[in-house]
């Protein structure tokens, strides 16, 4: 009886483990926190000086020499660290730190305990290609404009210095406003691109006006991606997924996720999808990180794109995607806004709370970027009182691994009962099946 309840034991310990590491995220590698710099002033308001393009004689549209220097921003956060480049006004780098709501510092799983590696969202292959792809860039599905638009360096505004490099660090409750600046005299183009970054939260506030011949275009194009998530992972495994695209649209109660080799290997049309409907969010992440995007109303013409590459990393070649979501926004000014952390079931409920405030939209529900799994309208009601339980008892006891054992011991306690009525039926049965073998052989005699 000692074995079994111990086999019992060990079963439910397994089974609680895989549960845990499956929707848990993924405990992060404590390192010292570095140094803050002085923090910054905060905001500066939007300057007149813009990006000017003039035009070459004889040249196509769009087509001229840009004098505006090349400059890259670093700004620091407690929780995350950015770089954005004025060329294309796109991000180049977003490290993530620490997870807001348990106080855990973050680490890449390329590192260990005594090497930590800082965990880079934006793919390095990404930055490679020509034109280059990186994340906030935006496109009007024109040829010569978007080439225009990743091309060219535009006007920084809301920085103490005009050129060169700049470094902010931004301390607890502040917050940065850094607008992008582009005016092309050839095509009458005009674009204002303003990013609001908050230290104390991983959404950033997106604001985008652009004009052609003085008339507002209704609409852009945001690229997500290609590939956030864990740059550092080697090799994708059960708990560690590659990045994928999911999205809310239509008036579907499920969110669609779209693997990036289904897409590569689209024969109607490879490496290209269009999600049909309006769009209330979409993102591109990995199993545990995410980048996603909440337009400021909703815009329909979601369109997904991949690319394969081979990867060697793991010293195993391997094929491998870079996957885009190009997200429809508002480009009259109104507000949009980009989440950029992790996957954290506490972090995203009191963010999609905000948000639906902000964007006042009350459909916005960004858990959905979390996989739960097959029948996950159920695995749901359950994962979250598991975590909610295991997350309490860390509380207590200040460990992980304490914690699940304590979990899996109240787990045992419950189902005890069940156990040892199960054992008195089974040792009844025992002690009657002499008496019922006899009645059988008497019966057949």
């Amino acid at each position: 009886m000692q074995q079994k309840r111990l086999i019992y034991a060990l079963l439910i310990s397994t089974a609680i483990l895989l549960v845990w590491g499956y929707f848990a995220p993924k405990p992060p590698v404590p390192a010292p926190t570095p140094p803050q710099a002085t923090p910054q002033a905060v905001a500066s308001p939007i300057s007149t000086p813009t990006a000017v393009v003039t035009p070459v004689p004889g040249g196509s549209p769009g087509e001229g020499v840009n004098t505006t220097p090349h400059r890259v921003i670093s700004i620091k956060t407690p929780l995350y660290d950015v770089k954005l480049d004025s060329l294309g006004a796109e991000a180049i780098s977003w490290i993530i730190k620490k997870n807001k709501d348990s106080g855990q510092d973050i680490h890449s799983v390329a590192g260990n305990k005594k090497n930590p590696v800082p965990l880079e969202l934006v793919s390095q292959e990404g930055l490679k290609r020509q034109p280059r792809e990186a994340p906030l860039q935006l496109s009007l599905r024109d040829p010569s404009v978007d080439a225009l638009l990743t091309s060219t360096n535009f006007v920084i505004d809301g920085l103490n210095s005009s050129t060169g490099d700049s470094e902010l660090t931004l301390g607890a409750g502040e917050k940065k406003r850094i607008t992008f600046l582009l005016n092309d005299k050839a095509t009458g183009l005009d674009v204002v691109k303003t990013i609001v970054l908050d230290a104390d939260s991983y959404v950033a506030d997106l604001e985008v006006t652009i004009k052609r011949g003085g008339q507002v275009v209704p609409e852009a194009k945001l690229r997500l991606g290609p590939s956030i998530g864990d740059q550092g992972v080697k090799h994708y495994t059960f708990y560690s997924v590659a990045p994928e695209a999911v999205a809310a649209v239509g008036e579907k109660v499920e969110v669609e996720r779209h693997q990036p080799q289904a897409i590569n290997e689209n024969k109607n049309s490879p490496d290209h999808l269009t999600i049909p409907g309006p769009v209330d969010w979409a993102s591109v992440g990995d199993t545990y990180f995410a980048m996603v995007a909440i337009p400021g109303r909703r815009l329909p013409g979601l369109e997904l794109q991949t690319t394969q590459y081979d990867y060697a990393g793991n010293g195993t070649p391997q094929k491998r995607y870079l996957i885009t979501a190009w997200v429809p926004i508002p480009a009259d000014g109104s507000r949009s806004a980009v989440y950029t952390g992790p996957k954290d079931h506490y972090l995203l409920t009191q963010t999609s709370a905000q948000l639906r405030q902000t964007i006042s939209r009350d459909s916005i529900d960004l858990e959905g970027t979390i996989d739960f799994g097959w029948g996950a309208w159920m695995s749901r009601r359950l994962a979250v009182p598991i975590l909610s339980s295991i997350k309490w008892l860390k509380k207590l006891t200040g460990s992980y691994g304490v914690a699940i054992i304590l979990f899996t011991i109240v787990i045992y306690s419950l189902f005890f009962p069940l156990k040892w009525r199960s054992s008195k039926s089974m040792k009844k049965a025992q002690k009657l099946a002499p008496r019922m073998k006899e009645l059988q052989e008497k019966s057949r005699g």
